[in-house]
């Protein structure tokens, strides 16, 4: 029987609950000042129902946990999930700001984005269906390079970008978690827990925390539930005009949740990869019906929580978290005394311990392959956090993580001469360019008839380099 107090399980709650925490944190202020939802707005409506959603989730995946854990895989934790942080920005930025900029209704807004989750939902559950194919012909040095590239781009470069906007708590906050995990340093207090409390002490001490603000946001606290979201329907309805924007960015989910999956299974924890992201989505998609508008995912970091030593009882830990988080009004309190370069640091970790796994897992002569699949999602970071980024640049940037996928495995099926495999993908790559899923702005037909030739000339020649040397091969027998 596993130990019910674990520092680990401890650890690794708090680190996935902080991940999610920032998200809402930014969520809670593009709510209140681009989209003037009052307090009682998302405090007692939309921060319940993600709670509750985040919470049957967990339970979910405990229960999937216990069903391995009896049939002899003894050694599987549950697999992290939460807000994945594409789909997040997307959500609120692409569809919600958009719609509420358009009719200046608040209930659409929330509705659009409510609406959005269950059609993405949906169409996971869906494509969830044909994990296992993609698995069977995508290579693993090609699905776990587009982990490492978003992994830096956003498990690192980014949240770097933000912490040290406050230097002086970041470096503290950053030499406590990473001396304590990478040099093996042994303290009583959780390296994470001990960061939050250095960073809050700092802040304070520094006055980077208002008190007049701490104060204020005792008024918040309650507690709340959600109820029955009436406007699903027509979220749903409104919510399909954006549907190549939820199409593209779902696929992109789909490829991050099959990889947080992989992770587990390559740690021999025998997740099954169809059940694990078709269950998640059917809780996000039932989410939808109490008004969540944050679409739940498989995420990234099982070897790190693994690598530390949790068990399946962090999330435990973790739903009380989030029934804290959501339900009580508390978020709003958090808000004012954590600084954000207090949390940062395990999230960085997490990047760090997802790229040198897929250095770790795959033999050295991937490693070319591997760096070129980071590439794009560093484009996609660039494109995202500066505004003059060049037109070449650009095309390298949409459908980032789609690209990093295709020339991934390109490149691997070359090392090992599989050169119909190589024809096969520059087929795809030419479809998805021609229907505007990577190189362009917007879905729709003849979107870059450009990289369409020039994938299709490239299928043409591997064919025929595949013909020849069957031809030959032949000839000598």
């Amino acid at each position: 029987m596993q130990r019910l107090f674990k520092s680990a399980d401890i650890e690794s709650s708090l680190g996935i609950f902080f991940d999610s925490f920032i998200k809402i944190m930014i969520a809670i202020t593009v709510f209140s000042s681009v989209l003037h939802f009052t307090l009682d707005d998302i405090f007692k409506d939309i921060l319940p129902s993600f709670g509750i959603s985040i919470v049957v989730l967990q339970v979910f995946l405990l229960i999937y946990c216990l069903y391995l854990n009896k049939r002899g895989n003894t050694e599987a934790i549950p697999l992290p999930s939460g807000i994945s942080a594409n789909r997040f920005f997307v959500w609120i930025f692409a569809i919600m700001v958009p719609t509420y900029t358009a009719t200046n209704n608040l209930a659409l807004s929330l509705a659009v984005g409510v609406g959005a989750n269950f059609l993405s939902s949906l169409l996971t559950m869906i494509l969830a269906l044909f994990s296992n194919i993609i698995l069977r012909y995508i290579p693993s040095a090609a699905l776990f390079a587009t982990v490492s590239g978003a992994s830096m781009a956003w498990l690192i470069l980014s949240p770097i970008k933000e912490a040290f906007n406050t230097p002086v708590i970041a470096f503290v906050c950053f030499f406590v978690v990473l001396l304590s995990y990478i040099g093996n340093l042994k303290i009583k207090i959780p390296p994470l827990l001990l960061s939050v409390v250095l960073g809050i002490i700092i802040a304070f001490a520094t006055n980077n925390n208002d008190i007049v603000a701490v104060k204020s946001s005792l008024s918040i606290l309650g507690f709340y539930l959600p109820s029955f979201f009436d406007n699903l329907l027509i979220g749903i309805k409104q919510a399909y005009n954006f549907l190549p924007i939820i199409l593209a960015i779902t696929i992109v989910e789909l490829i991050a949740s099959i990889q947080g999956v992989e992770q587990a299974k390559n740690l021999n924890a025998k997740y099954n990869t169809q059940f694990s992201i078709f269950g998640v989505g059917f809780v996000s998609l039932l989410s939808s019906f109490i008004g969540n508008p944050f679409t739940l995912s498989v995420l990234w970091g099982y070897s790190t929580w693994t690598k530390i030593g949790a068990s399946r009882n962090y999330v435990i830990y973790l739903g009380i978290l989030f029934i804290l988080l959501s339900l009580s009004g508390i978020s709003f309190f958090l808000m004012q005394i954590i600084p954000v370069a207090s949390v940062i640091p395990i999230i960085v970790f997490i990047g760090l311990i997802n790229i040198a796994d897929t250095i770790k897992m795959h033999s050295d002569k991937y490693y070319l392959p591997i760096i070129i699949g980071m590439i794009f999602p560093l484009m996609d970071f660039l494109k995202t956090t500066t505004s003059d980024l060049s037109v070449s640049l650009n095309f390298l940037a949409n459908g980032a993580t789609i690209i990093s996928l295709f020339w991934g495995s390109i490149f691997v099926f070359l090392i090992d001469k599989k050169y119909l495999n190589v024809a096969i993908m520059f087929v795809i790559c030419s479809v998805l360019s021609f229907v505007g899923l990577i190189h362009s702005n917007s879905i729709q037909l003849f979107a870059d008839t450009t990289f369409t030739i020039i994938y299709l000339v490239f299928a043409l020649i591997f064919g025929v380099y595949y013909l020849v040397e069957r031809f030959n091969l032949k000839k000598n027998i």
